[in-house]
């Protein structure tokens, strides 16, 4: 009878030690018998860097020590560790790792912002989470050379856009008719004292003229955000800084919805200065 070669497989248990999956490569000529070969690293693209196969002799140094969980690896799977009383993991019996770093990778992801996954997918680009949205979209921009006209920027811009509304639901709610979420608006606006009435905490904003790409940013940056004297300053501002909120995006709330209004063309008796009263468009002052 011929010999039956051992087959090589990788086992489902996994570790994340920085951006990679460590896998335990084995041999096996049957289900209980295993003999441990070696490990793979491999990034969260599932690509094996050059490193490749590391030998036994490197097993209990990175292996071990990779454990985020504080338990050893090697005595939760065999009941043995070669450190004994030396090593600096708690020795427990049966502990399963996979589900505790399943764990802290599922609540890695859920820390991250809408607009954190946005400047993720460019990993080539060096994201300042404390910095300005806008800046750090037009900044990377600069950085892989994109113009205006180009495929890749116009492709970027419209995923930033659902970022950027999505970033805001994130902060501020969805719900038009949330008081807590006005109350929050009124005070980022500055509004004192800040109204205990959802009615008259939504007159009290829209008298207001402020950016929503500011309302977005200063969670972020810290920085207070610019009230404007007038709606044509708010709209001049808004050009030069390229601090353009989408309209009509899809992931628009219902609150958002309620304060988006123009910008590129603000209101005929607006811009001349005139205090005119048009009963057939609503403008909200907070604007994008």
């Amino acid at each position: 009878m011929a010999r039956e070669e051992p087959q090589e497989y990788a086992i489902a248990t996994r570790v994340l030690l920085r951006d990679r999956f460590v896998f335990a490569l084995c041999s096996r000529r049957g289900p209980e018998d295993r003999i441990f070969r070696g490990l793979i690293l491999v990034d969260a693209q599932g690509v094996c860097p050059s490193i490749g196969v590391l030998d036994e002799r490197l097993f209990s140094t990175c292996y071990y020590d990779m454990s985020s969980s504080g338990v050893c690896y090697a005595y939760a799977q065999t009941g043995e560790c070669r450190y004994g009383s030396r090593c600096k993991y708690v020795h427990v019996e049966g502990v399963d790792l996979r589900d505790s770093n399943s764990s802290t990778e599922r609540s890695q992801t859920s820390t991250q912002t809408p607009l954190d996954k946005f400047f993720a997918k460019y990993p080539e680009f060096d994201y300042n989470s404390s910095a300005s949205a806008s800046r750090e979209f037009y900044r990377m921009c600069n950085k892989f050379g994109w113009g205006k006209e180009d495929d890749e920027r116009q492709c970027a811009h419209n995923d930033f856009k659902d970022a950027l509304v999505q970033q805001f639901n994130h902060i501020y709610g969805t719900d038009a008719d949330d008081l807590a979420s006005w109350n929050t608006l009124c005070q980022i606006v500055r509004v004192s004292p800040i109204p205990d009435t959802l009615k008259s905490c939504r007159k009290a904003v829209k008298k207001t003229h402020v950016n929503i790409v500011d309302l977005i940013d200063t969670k972020m940056t810290g920085e207070p955000v610019t009230v404007f004297a007038s709606e044509l300053k708010l709209s001049e501002y808004t050009k030069q800084t390229g601090k353009i909120f989408p309209r009509d995006n899809a992931y628009a709330g219902g609150l958002l919805r309620y304060l988006l209004r123009r910008i590129m063309n603000p209101r005929p008796e607006v811009a001349s200065g005139r205090k005119t009263r048009s009963k057939r468009t609503s403008v909200t002052k907070v604007t994008s």
